[in-house]
């Protein structure tokens, strides 16, 4: 992609994690992004990865649906999902989901994206294996609050929608409300001055106990988002 320098980032990523699994799911291809304006986005071809040090049993892509019109659809990804599915010793599965859900609409697409991702952590559940579900949500969660950060980021929450619930009241919720994991993208990044929320954090399903899970502040120096780590035990 232009925006990388024409750097292959998943295959350096796979070069310095050679005894990783992982998986990959292009869902941006696009010749000429012409936005925005002055500094266009130009040559994208992107999409999700998984890198894992256990072996990855099986993998598949889920494209949530879309209602973008015409010719906006042609310059936007196909939000997905990767369903990745780990065999364990006890004869259960582990289902590792990672997410990207829809932006810029006006809520009724991103419930939508919800209700076929709850399908698959339910069925799974139900089934008798285990489930976390994680990435960039474009939701903020419940219990998240716009009360300043601990990075003294002020703290903005996303329009139009209300926070994700989990599927049901057994299910877990996580995220570390103390510092934000995206910021506004209109202007550099100054801290104290760029609007700042929480879209990206972990549910788990009830046979799963959370641990401990934290944003891993680096002050944006590496993207828009800050990762977020997540230890958990299965029950």
């Amino acid at each position: 992609s232009a925006r990388s320098y024409g750097i292959n980032q998943y295959a350096e990523i796979s070069g310095c994690t050679p005894a990783h699994s992982n998986v990959f799911a292009k869902n941006y291809d696009v010749a000429y992004v012409p936005v925005p304006v002055f500094r266009p986005m130009a040559k994208v071809i992107s999409g999700l990865a998984v890198f894992s040090q256990f072996s990855i049993s099986s993998a598949i892509q889920v494209v949530f649906p879309e209602n973008y019109s015409w010719p906006t659809r042609l310059f936007m990804p196909d939000r997905c999902f990767i369903l990745t599915i780990f065999d364990l010793p006890s004869g259960r599965k582990l289902h590792i989901i990672n997410t990207h859900n829809s932006a810029f609409d006006d809520g009724s697409l991103r419930i939508s994206q919800l209700r076929l991702l709850y399908e698959y952590m339910q069925s799974a559940y139900q089934a008798g294996d285990y489930v976390v579900a994680g990435g960039d949500w474009n939701i903020n969660p419940e219990g998240y609050s716009n009360s300043l950060f601990l990075s003294r980021d002020p703290a903005f929450s996303v329009p139009d929608m209300l926070p994700a619930s989990p599927p049901d009241s057994t299910w877990a919720i996580a995220f570390d409300p103390d510092y934000p994991t995206s910021r506004d993208v209109s202007a550099p990044y100054a801290l104290g001055l760029t609007p700042t929320t929480i879209i990206d954090y972990f549910m788990c399903s009830p046979n799963i106990k959370v641990l401990d899970v934290r944003t891993l502040y680096d002050s944006f120096k590496f993207s828009d988002h800050q990762p977020v780590y997540l230890r958990f035990e299965l029950l």
